[in-house]
Order: structure tokens, then C-alpha cells, then sequence
């Protein structure tokens, strides 16, 4: 593995380590594991609270947390499996069965990939410009909904960019 994907893969799970309240040691392993939710203050900022039930898994293993209510049923369900099957419906759908009688259901599950393999750097027909955080507010314009946030966020800024232009025009979304 290159050194950059290393160093991708080792700030990723110190971050989840934070976030799931467990060791980076434990996305490792071969056996799931269940930790109690916690609100930490270094979290990333996608919603107020602790949550009332998360799982990642970096292939194998899955580490969930969860709020202790239903860390029984959890640990029951995740026991014998492998960590990336929970992630088929069929499992997502069980999970769902276990949270409904606390009022919870699964939202959106976001795929996060972190690279793997070296990639062809594609010829660069266009001028770039890096935005810091003080030049970026000319694009809060909800053009970029997928790059940037629609209106400056201090819970989660947006702190840099990069853009692309053609022929010294402004970038559009379309452009993306």
C-alpha cells in the first residue's frame, strides 16, 4: 500500500475511533464489537448528540455504536457474522426490526472509500485555483451541493477548495 493510503487509512480510523468510542485497533480485528455512544467533542459535526446507533467496518469486522438500550440485541444479531455482510439489505433490514421499538429507524447510508491503489493523474485542460476558506463563500450559491456546503456552516466549514476553470470563466456546476 502506498504511504499516502497508510496515512489516509490511519487518520480515518483515528477519527472513527474518536467518533465510536473504541481503539483504532479495533476496525482491525476479526470479531464485531459493540461500543456505548458517546458525544465527544472532536466528532465531525453532521448532527447535535450522540447517536443512537452507528456501524462502520473497514472490510471485516464491523464496530458499532450504539446507545446501551439495545447493545443486548445488537450483540446478538452482529455475534456470528461477518462485518461487511451487515451491510446487505437483508441485515439493514433486521437491524431496522431491532431499532423500530425504540422509535429509531436506519437514514441514509453513506459509502466513504478511502483509496486503495495508485491512479492515473488525467491531463489537466484547465486552470485550477485552490480556495481557502475566505475565498469560498463566492460559491455558496447551492451549485455545488455535493462539494461544498449551501451557506457557511462554523460547525462544519469549509476550509478548502479547489476549482477548475476554462478559459478564465467561472466555474458552474455543471461543471463538476
Amino acid at each position: 500500500m502506498p504511504k499516502l493510503n497508510a496515512e489516509m487509512i490511519f487518520a480515518a480510523k483515528d477519527q472513527l475511533a474518536i467518533e465510536y468510542n473504541c481503539c483504532t485497533d479495533n476496525f482491525s480485528g476479526s470479531e464485531n464489537i459493540v461500543t456505548t455512544a458517546v458525544n465527544p467533542p472532536n466528532k465531525r459535526h453532521y448532527y447535535e448528540g450522540e447517536s443512537f446507533f452507528k456501524m462502520v467496518t473497514f472490510g471485516q469486522n464491523a464496530v458499532v455504536s450504539a446507545d446501551e438500550a439495545i447493545h443486548k440485541g445488537i450483540s446478538e444479531f452482529i455475534k456470528d457474522q461477518a462485518g461487511y455482510r451487515l451491510f446487505e439489505r437483508e441485515n439493514l433490514e433486521q437491524l431496522e426490526d431491532l431499532l423500530r421499538p425504540y422509535g429509531k429507524k436506519l437514514t441514509s447510508t453513506f459509502h466513504m472509500f478511502l483509496p486503495m491503489v495508485q491512479t492515473a493523474v488525467p491531463e489537466n485542460k484547465a486552470e485550477t485555483k485552490w480556495l481557502e476558506q475566505e475565498e469560498i463563500s463566492s460559491f455558496y450559491n447551492g451549485s455545488f451541493p455535493n462539494a461544498l456546503c449551501t451557506q457557511f456552516d462554523p460547525k462544519r466549514p469549509d476550509v478548502l477548495a479547489i476549482a477548475a476553470y476554462e478559459n478564465n470563466e467561472t466555474p458552474r456546476s455543471n461543471d463538476a
